[in-house]
């Protein structure tokens, strides 16, 4: 920024240098051509400070787009997680449930009715 200060201050004193010399003269060609060439150089300096701000506005905005992302990536995640615990744990109740109420039913130790007996076969297969 001090560069850009300078260079518009060197600008402005060449403009009020610039209505002291005789128009035409050959110093005051020289002078125009400096100040042409100056301003041509604060342009460009412009354009590029434009141009940086434009590239980390669309920095910030992919990491912006990319932070996102990843949060739903890891909510994804999450609930993935959940829903295989939750799955686990109904299976494993209901087999629990099953056998308990199966058991209980046969109380003689024996299974002896169809759906016991498929219960206990799905839950102890055999090879």
């Amino acid at each position: 920024m001090e560069i850009e200060q300078l260079l518009q201050d060197e600008i402005k004193d060449e403009l009020q240098g610039l209505s002291t010399l005789e128009l035409g003269s050959d110093k005051y060609k020289v002078t125009t051509d400096g100040i042409v060439k100056l301003m041509d150089k604060a342009i460009e300096m412009d354009k590029i400070n434009r141009d940086q701000d434009e590239r980390q506005a669309n920095r910030n905005e992919d990491l912006e787009l990319k932070y996102r992302q990843i949060e739903a990536e890891i909510r994804d995640r999450k609930v993935k997680n959940v829903i295989t615990v939750v799955i686990s744990g109904v299976g494993t109740v209901v087999t629990i449930w099953g056998t308990l109420k199966t058991l209980k039913f046969e109380e003689v130790g024996t299974v002896t009715t169809m759906a016991g007996r498929n219960f206990i076969n799905n839950l102890f297969k055999r090879k």
